[in-house]
């Protein structure tokens, strides 16, 4: 396998395709889910009670998102 040396960092050439792409994203994908979900976490409890169909909404885009995370992860 052909390695290349970025910045000090040993890069194979594997690490380009679409796997390391796919768990680059899922990684994002779940921090993003989390986030969402203990954001809206302290601003209900703490600053003001979110509505319950906008809550719905955003647990949903909250769980979706760590869903499709871990599923891109695992690929």
């Amino acid at each position: 396998a052909q390695c290349y040396m970025i910045k000090n960092v040993m890069i194979s050439k594997t690490d380009w395709g679409i796997g390391a792409i796919m768990k680059n994203i899922g990684k994002i994908l779940l921090v993003i889910g989390v986030l969402v979900y203990m954001l809206y976490s302290v601003v209900n409890r703490f600053f003001f009670e979110i509505p319950d169909i906008a809550a719905y909404i955003i647990m949903v885009v909250g769980l979706a998102c760590i869903l499709v995370g871990f599923l891109a992860m695992r690929k």
